[in-house]
């Protein structure tokens, strides 16, 4: 009984599917996407496994061979990891530049269950956005919990998208809470590329609350420097 319990047991990342699947449409034509990136994963890992074993066996057998065997691996790494790369850009363009959040989502959908993932999303960030842009905002903040963010970037978006969940709601208070977090995050560099990323969510966040009060003088002005520059089309859409 106790084995059944635990076969049975739903995981967070099944139970956001499962509440997906009930509100929005999942495309099953998008799965082959999330196929093709998972044995690309799987494609890299065991070229890995490899590598560290032909490493191993070089130090402590002076073979040219096995000294070729490495290099071929490296090769190889390097070429599935930009075909990772590729292959990762295709999902993430159905957001960006097909203004196709279904599609992106479902592929995501796709990958987590190929993944086996039960805690934590691949490509979590991005499916919250796709929330975002379906009017869900409670299963955007529902798919942040379940994403990683173990890295300055990353917890940069989460607070830029929990903003902007929170607008949706209505929540002043949550927006600023994540303005001020977002504006604590230490970031080298006053000039760095990454300082000015920041600088672009702070601003993000900032006009959400414009908005919030009221002051459309602010948030025009901020659309109007935005749309200068912006070249993905779900950014022009949004807008």
């Amino acid at each position: 009984k106790h084995k059944q319990f635990e076969k049975n047991q739903v995981t967070s990342v099944s139970e956001i599917e499962r509440v997906y699947r009930l509100h929005h449409t999942y495309l099953d034509e998008y799965e082959g996407l999330a196929k093709r990136l998972f044995i690309t994963n799987i494609s890299i890992t065991c070229l890995y496994a490899l590598g560290v074993l032909a490493l191993i066996l070089s130090l402590y057998v002076d073979s040219y061979g096995i000294m070729m065997a490495v290099l071929f691996v490296l090769y190889y790494y390097t070429v599935l990891c930009n075909q990772k790369k590729t292959k990762c850009t295709a999902i993430i363009l159905l957001l960006y530049e097909q203004c196709n959040p279904e599609a992106c989502a479902s592929a995501i959908f796709a990958l987590a269950k190929r993944m086996h993932a039960k805690k934590n999303f691949p490509l979590g960030q991005y499916l919250s956005q796709c929330m975002i842009y379906m009017n869900d905002p409670h299963l955007a903040i529902d798919v942040l919990t379940c994403t990683k963010r173990n890295n300055v970037n990353l917890m940069m978006a989460y607070h830029s998208i929990m903003a902007y969940a929170n607008y949706q709601l209505g929540d002043a208070s949550e927006v600023q809470r994540h303005y001020d977090e977002c504006e604590k995050l230490n970031v080298r560099g006053v000039n760095s590329p990454l300082a000015m990323i920041k600088q672009q969510y702070l601003q993000s966040i900032e006009n959400k609350l414009n908005l919030m009060n009221k002051d459309f003088d602010k948030a025009r002005t901020f659309y109007q420097q935005v749309l200068q520059t912006t070249n993905m089309e779900f950014q022009k859409v949004d807008f």
